[in-house]
C-alpha cells in the first residue's frame, strides 16, 4: 500500500445506485471518472446498486424493505444484493474499458470489509465495518482504478450487506485519503427538496449532527451526513455531498477549489 499511501491526488468516489439508473447515467458519471485521471488525479471508486437490486427483487415477488434508509437483508435479499452489485460493477468497469481506462474489480471474494451485523437486528444480515483489510486492496498504479462492489464478512465467514456510504467512508479512513464525494441524484442537503436554491453549499461537522438530531431527515441523507461526520473524526479533510449527473461535479470536488454540492468541513 506505500504507492497508494503516497499518491496525493487522490479522490474516494461513492457511486450512488441512483445515479446508475439508465445508460445515459452511467456514461455520464464514467466521463467524469475519466477527466480525473485525464487530469492526473487517482479515482477510487466505491458503488451501490439500489434500483437494480430493488428491480431483482420486485422480479422474484420479494418487496424491498427500508428502515432509516438501510435495506432490511434477509438470506434471500442477500443473495440479490451480492449478485447485483456484482453486475453493476462488471457493466461499470466495461464501460470504462470502452473509454480505455484500466479498471480492477473489488467485490465480495476480496473481503474487504471485516464487519459485524448490525446491532439492529431487524435489518437481518446488514453489516457494520469493523476493519479494512488493506491486504486485500488491490492496487496496481495510479493509473488503474479500484471499483469496489460493497459487501462485509464476518470471523464465521458470513457475508453481510453493507451501505455503500458507509463503506466508502471507511475506505477513505483507511487509506488516508483526504478527500470524499458522495454522488447522487439529488444536488446536495437542501432544506426544501422542490427548490433548488435552498441547497445548503456548506456545514461543519457540529451542524450536520444537529440536522440528524432534529429528526428532520428521511432516507438516505441521514446515512451520507452520518458518515461524513465520521469520515471527517477519522481524518478525512472534505466531504462533498453532490449531483452526479451535473457535468464537471467530480473535478471540482477533486481540485478543491470550489464548494460542490453541500461541502462538508471543518472551519478554522
Amino acid at each position: 500500500m506505500k504507492a497508494l499511501e503516497e499518491e496525493k491526488n487522490i479522490v474516494l468516489i461513492k457511486i450512488g445506485g441512483s445515479t446508475l439508473k439508465s445508460e445515459t447515467e452511467s456514461a455520464l458519471i464514467v466521463a467524469e471518472v475519466t477527466k480525473l485521471v485525464e487530469h492526473g488525479i487517482t479515482p477510487i471508486l466505491v458503488h451501490g446498486g439500489g434500483p437494480h437490486i430493488n428491480a431483482r427483487l420486485q422480479a422474484l415477488g420479494v418487496e424491498p424493505q427500508f428502515k432509516n434508509g438501510l435495506r432490511v437483508t434477509d438470506a434471500t435479499t442477500l443473495d440479490v444484493v451480492i449478485d447485483e452489485l456484482n453486475n453493476v460493477n462488471h457493466k461499470l468497469r466495461s464501460l470504462f474499458a470502452e473509454k480505455g481506462i484500466e479498471t480492477v474489480a473489488i467485490n465480495d471474494s476480496n473481503e474487504l470489509f471485516n464487519c459485524k451485523q448490525q446491532k439492529n437486528g431487524e435489518l437481518g444480515f446488514v453489516g457494520e465495518i469493523t476493519s479494512v483489510n488493506l491486504d486485500n486492496f488491490v492496487f496496481c498504479d495510479a493509473t488503474v482504478v479500484p471499483v469496489v462492489a460493497p459487501s462485509g464478512v464476518d470471523e464465521f465467514g458470513q457475508k453481510y450487506n453493507i451501505n455503500a456510504d458507509h463503506a466508502a467512508m471507511a475506505l477513505a479512513a483507511a487509506l488516508n485519503v483526504k478527500t470524499l464525494v458522495y454522488l447522487s441524484d439529488v444536488p446536495g442537503l437542501m432544506k426544501d427538496m422542490t427548490d433548488p436554491e435552498s441547497l445548503v453549499k456548506e456545514l461543519a461537522p457540529e451542524e450536520a449532527k444537529a440536522i440528524i438530531d432534529s429528526g428532520e431527515l428521511k432516507g438516505g441523507m441521514i446515512e451520507k451526513l452520518a458518515n461524513s461526520i465520521e469520515a471527517l473524526m477519522r481524518g478525512v479533510e472534505q466531504v462533498c455531498i453532490a449531483d452526479g449527473r451535473v457535468d464537471g461535479t467530480l473535478l471540482k470536488a477533486a481540485l478543491r477549489q470550489f464548494f460542490v454540492g453541500t461541502t462538508i468541513k471543518a472551519r478554522a
